[in-house]
């Protein structure tokens, strides 16, 4: 019963604001083995492991690592639940894990204000974004809730230029303040991106997207950008019986 309404928060409130964070999740494993991969027990501080030059060979060789069926099975059990609720039980998922390293005073390191929907993806996915390190302020990530992506899109034509925008909006940017365990779940549609980081920390954290087997898949594909991950019985047995048709 607790659970049910725990849920029921989580849904009404992601519903409203179009991002939801759940609390104490054991990625534990996930952590650990991004530690081990990069020698390093203490990733705020990955910027004293890894020189500038080599941070994006090295991000890349680790999403290589992390882009397995098993690190997306770990990722899927983890909001399992939040999932169902969101896109249903039948679900694709993203092919490869994105790994963002967000380093200190850095100025080509951030992401410009966006949303994925905006850069080809479907409205119908649903992004996982993991955190392997606390943050906070400039060194997370920032997005906007529902209502104020809704005034940004229709702000673009009058002021032309995302800083113009962000002057705009930003009493209204949220920096994502996060533990490691906790996990954010938001919509596509919703504007987000990092500034430079002024704190003395690094961020590494992950993501990738879920979304329903049938749903549009819009730009990226089944089998190309997504794969399965989860089908019902009969949706089996219905493409067996159409093959051998």
């Amino acid at each position: 019963m607790q659970r049910d309404y725990f849920m029921n928060q989580f849904v009404n409130n992601y519903t409203e604001k179009g991002f939801g964070i759940i609390r104490g999740v054991d990625t534990s494993s996930i952590v650990n083995s991004v530690q081990e991969f990069l020698a390093c027990n203490d990733l705020s501080n990955i910027h004293k492991k890894v020189g500038r030059d080599e941070i994006n060979e090295v991000r890349l060789s680790l999403s290589k690592s992390l882009s397995t069926s098993e690190v997306r099975e770990k990722i899927l059990t983890l909001v399992e639940e939040q999932m169902i609720s969101l896109i249903g039980p039948e679900i694709a998922v993203q092919k490869n894990i994105n790994v963002t390293f967000h380093i200190p005073q850095i100025d080509n390191n951030i992401t410009p204000l966006h949303s994925d929907v905006l850069c080809g993806n479907s409205p119908y996915e649903v992004v996982v974004w993991i955190p392997l390190c606390e943050t906070k302020k400039t060194q997370s990530m920032y997005l906007f809730d529902r209502e104020t992506t809704f005034e940004i899109l229709s702000s673009f034509n009058k002021l032309k230029c995302r800083r113009k925008v962000l002057e705009e909006f930003k009493d209204r940017k949220h920096y994502l303040e996060l533990n490691v365990g906790d996990i954010l779940i938001f919509s596509p549609t919703l504007i987000h991106g990092s500034s430079i980081n002024s704190e003395d920390i690094s961020r590494i954290s992950l993501n990738l997207r879920f979304k329903s087997l049938h749903s549009p898949f819009h730009l990226k594909k089944l089998n190309d950008y997504f794969v399965e991950i989860r089908k019902l019985p009969q949706t089996i047995m219905a493409e067996e019986y159409e093959s051998r048709l």
